[in-house]
């Protein structure tokens, strides 16, 4: 699938605010292929239309965002707000680090 670029921005926005910039977050997902579109009433032909916005290709498996923080808790409720933001069907996978 894709996700455009303001879904990311949406994204980033929800999660900053929600946790009042608590979490340190990373964004893996860029949008870097443009989608054109022809202004409605414009006739066949004439060439190909501008650039209308950008897109990121989202593989099966791909991580979109990567958060860092203390209070788990907040992180997944702000994860769990961030999903409803993106056109793709996605889960939140957690990463355990083994303290020695």
């Amino acid at each position: 699938g894709t996700i455009t670029a303001r879904q990311i921005e949406a994204v980033r926005r929800t999660l900053t605010n929600y946790t009042k910039r608590q979490v340190k977050i990373w964004i893996k997902a860029f949008p870097d292929y443009p989608k054109t579109s022809k202004a409605l009433g414009v006739r066949m032909g004439r060439g190909k239309g501008n650039i209308d916005f950008w897109v990121a290709k989202v593989n099966k498996g791909t991580i979109l965002f990567e958060v860092t923080g203390k209070d788990l808790n907040l992180i997944q409720k702000a994860l769990m707000k961030a999903k409803a933001k993106i056109s793709v069907n996605t889960r939140v996978i957690r990463q355990y680090e083994e303290l020695e």
